[in-house]
């Protein structure tokens, strides 16, 4: 029977485990596995038993005597390796499902990267849950940019994003209007009101209602910002002002981070990772509309992180 390798790519919203052929450059996928969010930083307690799950998912009926190497793309894979503690819980959940040896662990950077091209030097750029980028060489992260975690950076990315759709809300409810933006976040707290509808004295005074999201959006955390991220595109579909300045800004706070790597990476790729970079949304076409004039032919979409980590897996076996 054939050779297995083994791919994850540990998120701050999923986990996922992919099990498939060594050989090959696509090979057959045998196995697959989610679980929630296994972010060593920002789920600390929780991170390895979500990839337990993942991982036990994934394996079925695979025998594991099978899987000759495995690596896994996570943000916050520095943590790991720099503190044994918590890198413990992600080995013995390696070890209980039979597995031999213990998992590479990269960075979401390597493993974005390496999804999306056969050179091994170049620039990513990843903007998901959080932003950050590297200069890639030697399929190895040499110099990084951002990454700082959504309380002291990360900007332009999900995080980012839902709590400048919050503040354009706060800011029209105290001018006593409801912009359509404004709109979208308040019936997603369930704060309901009328669209397009200038404050009346026999509605809900704007201020209570401003008080009344402040404290569901600080009692809710980071990720709950994160999930207000798709209301700006939706408001941005619609016309939405305050939906365009915040795109426009979110796109130039994420060419910033990479700007200063691009001239490091001679002619190689510029490979964009992440959800918010997708090109149907309108912060991937603002961040390439950005970046085409001087990188457009040296631009490409990452695959998936699991795709980055089974291709980094495979150029090991070989």
């Amino acid at each position: 029977m054939s050779d297995l390798v083994l791919g994850g790519d540990l998120g701050g919203s999923t986990t996922r485990i992919v099990i498939a052929d060594a050989a090959g450059a696509a090979g057959l996928v045998r196995g697959e596995g989610t679980a929630l969010g296994g972010n060593p930083v920002s789920q600390p307690e929780t991170a390895h038993l979500a990839f337990a799950a993942a991982l036990r998912a994934a394996l079925g009926d695979v025998d594991p005597a099978r899987i000759r190497g495995g690596v896994i793309g996570m943000a916050g894979s520095t943590a790991l390796r720099e503190q044994r503690a918590r890198r413990a819980g992600f080995d013995a959940a390696w070890a209980q499902c039979g597995l031999a040896g213990v998992p590479r662990i990269v960075s979401d950077l390597e493993a974005a990267y390496a999804s999306a091209t056969d050179r091994d030097t170049g620039v990513v750029l990843i903007a998901g849950t959080g932003a950050s980028a590297a200069l890639i060489d030697g399929w190895q992260v040499v110099q990084r940019r951002g990454g700082y975690g959504w309380l002291l950076g990360d900007e332009g990315a999900g995080v980012w994003l839902g709590r400048a759709a919050v503040r354009a809300t706060l800011a029209a409810l105290q001018e006593g209007r409801v912009s359509t933006l404004a709109s979208l976040v308040i019936d997603q707290f369930g704060l309901t009101t009328r669209p397009g509808a200038e404050l009346s004295a026999e509605a809900w005074p704007g201020e209570a209602q401003a008080s009344a999201l402040i404290r569901i959006v600080n009692d809710s955390g980071a990720l709950a910002l994160a999930e207000l991220a798709p209301l700006i595109t939706r408001a941005y579909a619609e016309g939405s002002s305050d939906a365009a300045e915040i795109v426009d800004e979110a796109a130039r706070h994420l060419v910033r981070t990479v700007s200063g790597l691009l001239s490091r990476a001679q002619d190689g790729p510029v490979v964009l990772a992440g959800s918010i970079l997708e090109e149907s949304l309108p912060t991937g076409r603002a961040v390439r509309e950005l970046l085409r004039p001087e990188y457009g032919d040296r631009l490409c979409f990452a695959a998936s992180g699991t795709q980055g980590a089974l291709a980094l897996a495979r150029r090991e076996q070989r």
